[in-house]
């Protein structure tokens, strides 16, 4: 099929085959596909096949079936828990359908790695956006110190974040002297 200028990563379906086939070990270098026909769109592809052709072990075989188009995504390895940033040594590439991919599947690894993961990941799981998120700095309730520097002074107190933030993140404080937000 690659020959025939189709993408390299299909994945062939042999079906309609009512008995099993099976070829000679000795004659499978010499392996011919004619008559192929394949439609993405589809997804089916049909050919013939002759197996050493022009000798006593010659057959031709009429071979359909469906093809898929197929990408590699990046997967985790491991069991990655609810909180946990992900790294790169976190993940590896699996071969997927693309068919299978759902909006919102993440396919890049720059899209996952860094970033802390919403609920537990299984190994070999597809991850989606709403999976992941930008590691949390500042948790809700933490006491934090806000500081005003200006080049003649600086000035410090102390806050409480009312909401959880990531990095470049704005989020509200109250401050706990005056009590204002």
């Amino acid at each position: 099929m690659r020959r025939q200028g189709l993408p390299a990563g299909l994945e062939i379906e042999l079906g309609g085959m009512l008995e099993p086939v099976s070829i000679p070990t000795n004659t499978l270098e010499r392996v011919a596909v004619a008559d192929l026909s394949v439609d993405l769109r589809a997804g089916r592809f049909s050919s013939h096949v002759e197996v050493a052709p022009g000798t006593s072990q010659a057959r031709r075989l009429r071979l359909s079936g469906r093809v898929y188009e197929t990408i590699e995504i990046p997967v985790p390895v491991r069991g990655i828990n609810r909180g946990d940033v992900v790294s790169p040594g976190d993940l590896r590439w699996q071969l997927v359908r693309t068919n299978h991919i759902q909006a919102g599947i993440l396919t890049a690894p720059g899209d996952i790695v860094g970033m802390a993961a919403t609920r537990s990941l299984r190994p070999g799981d597809m991850v989606r956006a709403r999976d992941v998120e930008r590691p949390v700095l500042v948790s809700r309730g933490a006491l934090v110190t806000i500081t005003l520097r200006s080049s003649f002074m600086t000035l410090s107190t102390q806050g409480r974040a009312l909401e959880n933030g990531a990095a470049g993140d704005v989020v509200r404080i109250r401050n706990l002297r005056s009590n204002q937000t």
